[in-house]
């Protein structure tokens, strides 16, 4: 066979639902509500009951089935003819398409949702700007922007209620640009030039931005000017992104590997846990309750109460993966999903394990 195998598991008993069905290649199924869609051979689509695994509604044929997504209702999905294509989930009505330029595009990410915008991104052979971006009404599949955004390729970008954030590498210099632009119009806000590279994609919260940088830095940044608000060196080095929480930033750390919890207004250590060897730890924060939560290389679940500042019990030994291939680690309702080295899905949930 000609992919990979698609189970279905209940998230509660972890029970099996249904047998395996053929899938495509590097395909994380897209779920709306009751349905999700698993890609067969060939590079199709199909709508499945979540609970049965019956097919419920028309196949998608031809797509790009590992880059589908679906938010409130919608799948979108490119194909193969450089065409971004909307379909209701529940019926399987083509809604519309639309497509970036006369010459074939290829979409190198996955589209996302933020409110009622599709942001696309899509190559442009032949040109010293090869990355392209645009807004698109969720509703109608027109443009929001009317000229689309023309990088060089991102290291990472994001998209928030009211601006987009990109940092770049420019070719003339070694550290990165990080660059606003008006969510809405797609025009330039500012841009900075940092000191060191960012690690895991820049976090918005109100009005400021946080980074972490590979060096053991993190910073903040004032959303509106671009004036660095603060510069806090949190360890040797960081591999994660910061998670912010009310007034408190919390940062995971490669060396030492331990949690570190910042005050937001001015950058300054709040407390942060006891480092323990070999516990370099390769996942963002993951919060539940009082609680927060990381995996180290090892494969170790840690847990702290951030209302007591210590180090909770439950930890798991066998919670192996390869970034790579398996991704990070996903949070949905205060269970752990993780698929480990060998291919088994674990389903931990968090507050049971203090």
């Amino acid at each position: 066979m000609d992919g990979h195998t698609l189970h279905a598991f209940d998230a509660t008993s972890g029970e099996p639902l249904w047998g395996p069905k053929p899938m495509g290649h590097n395909n994380q199924p897209p779920v709306d509500g009751a349905t999700v869609f698993a890609s067969g051979v060939g590079n199709t689509l199909r709508p499945r009951n979540i609970r049965s695994g019956m097919e419920t509604g028309p196949r998608v044929d031809r797509c790009a089935a590992a880059q589908a997504v679906c938010d409130r209702g919608t799948l979108y999905v490119p194909g193969f003819q450089g065409s971004l294509h909307a379909y209701d989930v529940d019926s399987g009505r083509f809604l519309w398409s639309w497509r970036p330029d006369a010459i074939t595009p290829g979409f190198p990410e996955a589209p996302r949702i933020v409110d009622d915008s599709v942001f696309v991104t899509w190559t442009v052979p032949n040109s010293s700007k090869p990355w392209a971006l645009q807004a698109i009404h969720a509703e109608t599949g027109q443009p929001r922007w009317p000229e689309p955004l023309r990088l060089l390729p991102p290291e990472h970008w994001m998209a928030s209620d009211d601006r987009l954030l990109a940092i770049t590498s420019q070719v003339d210099t070694e550290a990165p640009w990080l660059a606003t632009y008006d969510v809405y119009s797609g025009a330039l806000l500012w841009q900075k030039q940092l000191n060191d590279r960012v690690v895991g994609n820049p976090i918005a919260s109100e009005k400021s931005i946080h980074l972490a940088h590979s060096d053991g830095h993190v910073s903040s940044w004032d959303a509106l000017t671009g004036e660095n608000r603060w510069t806090v060196k949190a360890a040797k080095s960081l591999r994660t992104q910061p998670v912010v929480l009310g007034e408190q930033v919390l940062i995971t750390s490669w060396d030492p590997g331990r949690l570190v919890v910042l005050d937001n207004a001015q950058g300054a250590i709040a407390w942060q846990g006891a480092p323990r060897r070999a516990a370099a730890l390769m996942t963002p924060v993951y919060l539940t309750g009082s609680s927060a939560w990381a995996v180290s290389r090892a494969g170790v679940l840690q847990g702290w109460g951030l209302d007591t500042r210590r180090r909770l019990p439950g930890e798991h030994e066998d919670l192996l993966w390869n970034l790579v291939e398996q991704g990070v680690p996903q949070v949905w309702d205060g269970v752990l999903y993780v698929v480990a080295g060998n291919g088994n899905l674990q389903a931990i949930r968090l507050d049971s394990t203090v």
